[in-house]
């Protein structure tokens, strides 16, 4: 038997690494805004986890920011195949939770166009059931709310639930809806999680069925 039902990944730093093209979307929409600013990409990275319009609010506080927001995806659409891979194993280790009979969802701050076009570009799209993305809430991570519908959409309870994330929020989410969560040790912000109560760190995606099994 296996140790999780239903395991829950964040999009972005954790099964697809979209770091580049993130500070390439951000360099654009400020150079085209405000183009006197050399954006760092040590400031992006504290850009990882809240939104496209609270980030804009802070440096663009007089700015139409829906406006920049669909700048900033116009051009993550169109550079999305230059700048976006997958991580090692991410398609092999869904098809293994699926075939093991454990469901799948994704848990994104993204757009759902955005987020599927990612997923269907390295054949991850077969093995989610269920997306839950922006405009599914109105609470963003850290708010458990996403985490909550995909309980609700499986009907499974959050102790049998493994949420896997790249940042403080993915793992606060899961902390707040009381499941049980994975901290990658991959990301480009470190170890986010040494202060945070995290049950599992993991070193490449396949240490997931590890867990899942209970090895």
């Amino acid at each position: 038997m296996n140790k999780f039902e239903l395991v829950l990944f964040d999009l972005d730093g954790t099964l697809i690494d979209t770091d580049k093209l993130i500070f390439m979307s951000y360099r654009h929409v400020f150079n085209k805004y405000r183009p006197d600013y050399k954006l760092t990409f040590e400031e992006v990275i504290n850009f990882l986890g809240p939104t496209l319009m609270d980030t804009f609010k802070v440096y663009f506080p007089n700015e139409n920011h829906d406006e920049m927001i669909e700048e900033y995806r116009k051009y993550t659409m169109e550079h999305h195949h230059k700048f976006v891979n997958a991580f090692s194993g991410a398609e092999q280790v869904m098809k293994e939770l699926r075939e093991l009979g454990v469901h799948i969802g994704i848990v994104t701050s993204k757009r759902r166009d955005v987020a599927m076009f990612g997923l269907q570009e390295f054949n991850l799209d077969k093995y989610t059931e269920l997306m839950v993305d922006c405009n599914d809430v109105k609470n963003f991570k850290p708010h458990p709310e996403g985490i909550n519908k995909a309980l609700d959409y499986f009907n499974i309870k959050p102790e049998n639930t493994l949420m896997v994330g790249d940042s403080k929020s993915d793992m606060l989410a899961g902390i707040n809806a009381k499941c049980k969560v994975a901290a990658v040790n991959y990301s480009i912000k470190g170890e986010f999680y040494n202060e945070l109560n995290v049950n599992y760190v993991i070193n490449e995606l396949n240490d997931i069925i590890k867990i899942v099994k209970g090895d």
